[in-house]
């Protein structure tokens, strides 16, 4: 079968949903195949078990959709997870907050393997994430680039080379849970106090917009209802916006001031709140970065939720060495560590 003709199921494992897609295997951008995304809701308080079931159901789902594609059946080359959590180099999940019960310590690569049949690669959510936009996003063509995405939680991931920073303990890359002065008394997802994640996050908006009084506590307003409210000119709106801006842009600025990204790229269902946020956060950044990093960009991710469902992909194709080389990075396909 002709390669063109080849694609990997990705998966994107999350708090609410589990999405899925058939991305095509060529030699340049993973696609993603039109009329293939597909999404079922995580059910994640009934345990990973469950979770890993609910995920191998997604995979058959779209093997039988590559089996019958209208043009010719497609060769399902194998499995491309982004998972929540610490994942370490097996593909075992290392660390998760409660938001998924039972899913630390869970090895996901192999029961994947063992229920799909597929050869699998799984890689942190917020590492895909990054992965796809380093690769083919708004990181794209930098030597160095830090990404944050803030959703339900906040996370990350740091690229310097074109290689993702995993740490000792892979644990690299989470930026929700470094500290800031205005979360000393808020508990965080981690358990943990002190963390940005419970300030900036989406949740933290709305918190914060009910402390203000723009919505009682019994009835609160979502994030994209607050952003919704701002540009309807909605004074607290828009407060909570700028304070919660603020509050991740100083918290980017500290760590800039660290790694020196070339780029900061901000993604996640948060950052598409409007022109006063990002102000926002250019605000907060200019506050706290360093003279020779305050001319750093941040700017709005390209591939919004595709990002790490085409991040899984690229991570897939280049650590089983498929199509490495035309990228301009070759990994030994027999590496046991075969990470990005």
């Amino acid at each position: 079968m002709d390669e063109l003709h080849q694609v990997v199921v990705a998966v994107d494992i999350g708090g609410t949903k589990i999405a899925s897609v058939l991305v095509e295997v060529n030699e340049s951008k993973p696609v993603i195949l039109p009329d293939t995304q597909h999404s079922i809701p995580t059910q994640a308080a009934q345990g990973g078990e469950h979770v890993l079931n609910r995920v191998a159901q997604e995979v058959r789902t779209l093997c039988d959709r590559a089996h019958s594609w209208p043009n010719g059946e497609l060769a399902v080359v194998g499995l491309a997870v982004a998972s929540p959590g610490c994942v370490d180099f097996s593909g075992r999940i290392v660390s998760a907050t409660d938001i998924l019960p039972g899913w630390t310590g869970l090895a996901l690569r192999s029961r994947l393997e063992q229920l799909s049949g597929l050869r699998v690669y799984v890689l942190g959510d917020a590492l895909a994430h990054t992965f796809g936009e380093v690769r083919w996003g708004a990181a794209q063509g930098y030597d160095s680039a830090l990404l944050v995405a803030i959703g339900t939680g906040i996370g990350g991931g740091v690229s310097i080379d074109g290689r993702l920073l995993h740490g000792s303990h892979s644990a690299g890359g989470h930026v929700g849970h470094i500290g800031h002065p205005a979360a000393a008394d808020v508990v965080c997802s981690c358990g943990h106090r002190g963390h940005i994640e419970p300030l900036a996050s989406g949740p933290g908006l709305e918190h914060v917009y009910v402390q203000l009084g723009g919505a009682p506590a019994e009835n609160p307003c979502d994030g994209a209802q607050i952003a919704a409210r701002a540009r309807q000119g909605d004074p607290l709106a828009r407060q909570a916006l700028e304070q919660v801006g603020q509050y991740l842009g100083s918290a980017l600025g500290n760590l800039a001031n660290v790694l020196d990204p070339a780029v900061i790229v901000l993604s996640g269902s948060v950052a598409q709140a409007g022109t006063l946020w990002l102000k926002a956060v250019r605000k907060g950044y200019a506050q706290q970065a360093i003279v020779p990093v305050a001319s750093t960009q941040l700017v709005l991710g390209d591939l919004g939720d595709d990002a790490p469902l085409i991040g899984a992909a690229e991570a897939f194709l280049e650590g089983f060495g498929m199509c490495g080389r035309a990228r301009g990075v070759w990994i030994d396909a027999d590496d046991d560590r075969r990470i990005p």
